[in-house]
């Protein structure tokens, strides 16, 4: 998904002030830009938080949001990767590097 188009969507850049979508995360991935597997968490979790604070919880799209997430840290647990419950940042290993 790309980030919202603020032609369709006004003031989400008025509400959202750290825009990030998975278009960008791919984009980042597939550059080698993360250097540890904390900062790709991190900027999943940006995107969920990103989603509930636009979306009211009770919408179909916050509700989506809430199902992605939990799928996504029950992912976690199979490389032994956590989230920790007070800041959603993680102790992580390094992300290895691709080999070429």
């Amino acid at each position: 998904m790309k980030l919202v188009s603020k032609a369709q969507v006004p003031d989400y850049y008025d509400i959202v002030k750290n825009p990030i979508a998975l278009s960008v995360i791919r984009e980042k991935m597939n550059n080698c830009k993360y250097k540890l597997a904390s900062e790709f968490i991190s900027d999943v979790e940006l995107m969920f938080a990103n989603c509930f604070e636009y979306n009211h919880i009770e919408t179909s799209e916050a509700q989506a949001g809430l199902r992605l997430r939990d799928y996504f840290h029950s992912q976690l647990q199979y490389p032994g990767l956590h989230i920790s419950e007070n800041t959603g940042h993680t102790n992580t290993p390094p992300i290895k590097q691709p080999r070429i």
